[in-house]
């Protein structure tokens, strides 16, 4: 994949702001001494704004590794790092959506230490995208959507699984921030990602309606290693 973030696919750069942004406000609310021991699962090229030099960027994508320091080539399943090295793990980009959720949510938790911080994003089974369709709500269905103006396979989960999935591993999440609430319907509607993509911008409103809240394309969770 020659970019992961393609400047013309308005929907997942609207993603990556997100993501970004609240990377950015993570970082700027916690000591700067945890800073030292980050892990960036299924970095791609990207470090989300963060010093470089103080994150470990795991993937697979040996290319994308190229463009960042202290690179991993490894599966984000078993990562060659020591038992609670980890201050901070950052799996964002819907890469739990290409892996075994279980089992990587148990990676998090062996990777970091006690009472250190998980941010992990991810794409819901509750999405409009997928209302009156047998994977809607589901805890993990793979099914068939668009990236990239282009289409693809990967596995959606229920935030519930997830946070369940979290639980069982010790972990307690502290927030969730849905986005990409509207935009999914505007999307089944129109089939058009970048004129749903405008209708974004609308997450603010929506996040203040409950009912509304609750179906959405995307979460990010922050959560603290609690065991």
């Amino acid at each position: 994949m020659a970019e992961i973030w393609d400047p013309n696919d308005k929907w997942h750069i609207y993603t990556k702001q997100r993501i970004q942004a609240f990377v950015k406000r993570v970082f700027s609310e916690t000591p700067a001494s945890i800073h030292r021991r980050v892990v960036n699962i299924g970095s791609g090229d990207n470090n989300y704004g963060l010093e470089k030099d103080s994150i470990l960027n795991i993937d697979i994508a040996i290319n994308k590794l190229k463009r960042l320091p202290n690179g991993v080539l490894s599966d984000c399943h078993a990562v060659p790092v020591r038992d609670g090295e980890a201050e901070v793990i950052i799996c964002v980009g819907s890469v739990i959506n290409y892996c075994d959720a279980f089992i990587l949510i148990e990676e998090f938790s062996r990777l970091l230490k006690n009472g250190g911080t998980l941010i992990l994003e991810f794409e819901c089974s509750k999405s409009w995208e997928l209302m009156f369709s047998r994977s809607f709500n589901k805890n993990s269905a793979l099914i068939r959507t668009f990236y990239n103006n282009d289409t693809e396979m990967i596995w959606v989960y229920s935030q519930p699984f997830i946070e369940n999935a979290l639980k069982v591993n010790g972990f307690v999440v502290r927030e969730a921030t849905p986005f990409h609430l509207i935009s999914p319907l505007v999307y089944k509607i129109t089939r058009s990602s970048d004129f749903a993509s405008k209708l974004a911008k609308l997450d603010p409103f929506a996040t203040r309606i409950p009912i509304l809240r609750t179906i959405t394309s995307n979460v990010i969770l922050l959560c603290e290693k609690n065991t």
